[in-house]
């Protein structure tokens, strides 16, 4: 969007249709932006009306052999992508935005952060936060600005001279306001290049106009790949029940014009309490207190359907004294941020970070029903028993949850189901809280068995080119997860080795200095 058109969208013009569900799929295919394949948006997906007399549960070029797979496609290796394409929803954004997950925030003024960053004290985080806001009195912001220019050039200067960084995290900068955010931009110069957006606080109607024209204006200025926002929800007047919905409606229309360079929506959670005058225990979770929870299910409401939407931050971490209570607590509160809807969490402390990562991870059951519904062989019913044999899945209704899961599954792998060693969580050595053999190594996703779904020698579940792999979207051959012969597991190198469990795992390009 050029920058000079913004303004006058938000004074008055009429407003953009709004875009359909963007496509929760594969990133060879969400490049595409497209909600499916054009062929497959011709045939129809689990049925064309008009095949519905012959009974088939499948797209039109397959319909005569029986399978469900895309007509397009004309093999079934291929018919995975094709169903994620068409389950829709928030992922037309990139991989990226899913992967923000445990979200670490450092006030600007840390000196020791690159170090930590280079050194690899934290490579469990997904992603940082450098903060210029709430974190900085007003009289040190000079300071802090001073202090983040060094961090950036320390790091920058190591992947010059080492070709990248090592499991380096996506670095976003959360500044005041758009003016702060346009002047430190050009205050970073190439030094913008280590960084992957901005957080925007306070987010609301009386600065939306002001922050699209300054992201489009910096994006403009920009050659290889865009610089992100993720703003933060977190104003006073979502506190008002009976002007929020309108209030969350216009942020949702205007967030359109630009929503390509929106990484994440983010609450603001304690911002949101502090406009009550209230805070929560470490026996409580954020649900538990009425007005808040209020919020942030309207949020989920409005922006979950067609953005990535973080969790507001947990403020209690690991103590001297051992005590456990803020474990307990961030537990609960994560359970129920992934219930509703909320993918990934602000973290303010590295203890933090392998609870929040481990929450991220995916269930072997829900993995495996959605193996099996995103694979769907039954060619007349849409309904079936799950592998476990205790909850029912549905072809239609489950395939949007389906698609997420396997997404997910993707980025953080498979839970253990509580593979921490004991003295992990909790201690100094919370970073490390996985122990080797847990579940994301080679030879830990063990969950199929070539029998028998679910016993302890279960391991293999596709074939090598798989599931989390560049070839996922082949990820279920015809005679893939419903037969004896589709147990064949993840290969090394996928999404569920050790080294590719914390999404990115990757080495930053070393920038070029303009």
């Amino acid at each position: 969007m050029k920058t000079e058109n913004i303004t006058e969208i938000y004074s008055g013009a009429a407003m953009p249709p709004q875009p359909e569900a963007s496509a929760f799929a594969p990133s060879m295919l969400a490049e595409a932006g497209a909600f499916a394949a054009s062929a497959l948006a011709e045939t129809g997906v689990f049925a064309a009306p008009a095949q519905a007399e012959a009974g088939v549960f499948a797209a039109s070029a397959l319909a005569e052999a029986g399978a469900f797979a895309a007509s397009a496609q004309a093999n079934a290796d291929d018919f995975a992508a094709s169903a994620q394409a068409e389950a829709g929803g928030m992922l037309d954004a990139p991989r990226q935005a899913l992967s923000v997950g445990a979200l670490l925030y450092v006030p600007a003024l840390h000196s020791g952060a690159a170090g930590k960053i280079l050194g690899g004290e934290l490579a469990q985080a997904s992603s940082i936060a450098f903060c210029l806001e709430d974190s900085i009195r007003d009289e040190a912001i000079l300071a802090a600005e001073a202090q983040l220019f060094d961090t950036m050039r320390q790091l920058h200067a190591h992947a010059a001279a080492n070709g990248g960084i090592p499991h380096s995290p996506m670095i976003f900068v959360r500044i005041r306001n758009p003016l702060h955010m346009l002047s430190l931009y050009n205050a970073l110069g190439g030094l913008s290049e280590m960084i992957t957006g901005f957080i925007l606080p306070k987010f609301d109607l009386s600065n939306i106009a002001a922050y699209s024209e300054a992201i489009c204006e910096i994006n403009a200025t920009r050659r290889d790949r865009p610089l992100y926002i993720m703003p933060i929800l977190e104003s006073k007047s979502l506190a008002d029940l009976k002007g929020r919905p309108d209030v969350l409606s216009m942020l949702h229309r205007r967030l359109a014009f630009i929503a390509e360079y929106v990484l994440n929506i983010r609450v603001g959670g304690n911002d949101i309490l502090n406009v009550f005058g209230l805070r929560r225990s470490s026996r409580h979770t954020i649900y538990d207190i009425g007005p808040a929870r209020g919020i942030l299910f309207d949020i989920l409401n409005v922006f979950s359907p067609d953005y990535v939407v973080s969790a507001p931050v947990w403020e209690y971490f690991r103590s001297g004294d051992g005590d456990a209570g803020w474990l307990e607590g961030l537990r609960r509160e994560l359970e129920l941020d992934k219930l509703n809807g909320f993918i990934g969490k602000t973290a303010i402390h590295p203890s933090q970070i392998p609870v929040i990562n481990e929450s991220l991870k995916v269930s072997m059951e829900d993995y495996s029903d959605a193996i099996e519904i995103i694979g769907w062989k039954q060619p007349a019913f849409a309904v079936s028993k799950s592998g476990s044999g205790h909850r029912m899945n549905e072809a239609k209704v489950h395939r949007k949850w389906a698609a997420r899961i396997l997404k997910l599954a993707e980025i953080y792998g498979i839970g253990d189901g509580g593979a921490h060693r004991p003295e992990a969580v909790g201690t100094p050595g919370a970073v490390r809280a996985l122990a080797p053999e847990a579940a994301n190594t080679p030879g830990a996703v063990r969950a199929l068995a070539p029998g028998n779904a679910h016993t302890p020698e279960a391991a293999r579940a596709h074939k090598p080119e798989a599931v989390g792999t560049p070839g996922a979207v082949r990820a279920l051959a015809p005679e893939a997860a419903n037969t004896p012969g589709a147990v064949r597991a993840l290969a090394p190198g996928n999404a569920h080795t050790p080294e590719a469990t914390y999404a990115p795992r990757r080495k930053m390009p070393a920038p070029d200095m303009p």
